[in-house]
């Protein structure tokens, strides 16, 4: 049984121990070594997991805690937007889901089911794209309106990946300031 599996078991034993309905998940913080290029790492492999189990939950909340953590230390140092993420999350927020991507002319266009705004940089940055043997390489990205953010892509692109490191850099943000969920997705 692999982590979605445990996690889902976990949640499950809790609910019939102590009839615990919402369920809270705090997605893994950053961690680790930061990459300096694309890379298959094991940390965004569990936040996708734990994305999916709130997903397909609806009375299960993620709080996304992806630009709260400290590459040395798992356990998230600045407890104070963990504890707002966790309690927007309970308090019935949805769940980011994956965006709608749709293909066409040399570029992908990526709808969230939230509007986005970039902190920082005027651009979102940490978006890959990977072709079938999963080379992936850095892409640009741009938001175009207030819930899509555009890639530019080629003819081999097969896979979409957002913030896919141990301890990425994020700046995309939602209306809430929770930061974008990490992800992995097929292209159309």
């Amino acid at each position: 049984m692999g982590y979605r599996g445990l996690l889902r078991a976990l949640i499950a034993d809790w609910r019939a121990r102590f009839a615990t309905r919402p369920f809270g998940i705090v997605q893994i913080a950053g961690y680790g070594a930061m990459a300096p290029g694309p890379v298959d790492a094991f940390w965004p492999k569990i936040r996708e997991a734990q994305r999916d189990v709130a997903a397909a939950d609806p009375q299960t909340g993620l709080a996304v805690t992806i630009d709260a953590g400290d590459p040395d230390d798992i356990h998230p140092t600045r407890k104070k937007p963990v504890g707002h993420r966790l309690a927007l999350a309970l308090a019935g927020k949805p769940v980011a889901a994956l965006p709608v991507a749709q293909r066409s002319e040399g570029q992908v266009r990526l709808r969230f089911n939230r509007p986005l705004q970039v902190i920082g940089d005027a651009v979102p940055i940490g978006f890959e794209l990977c072709d079938a043997g999963q080379h992936c390489r850095y892409a640009s990205a741009r938001l175009d309106g207030a819930d899509t953010v555009v890639l530019p892509v080629q003819a081999g692109d097969a896979t979409v990946r957002y913030l896919w490191a141990d301890s990425p850099v994020p700046n995309l943000f939602d209306a809430d300031a929770s930061p974008l969920s990490p992800f992995a997705m097929p292209l159309p």
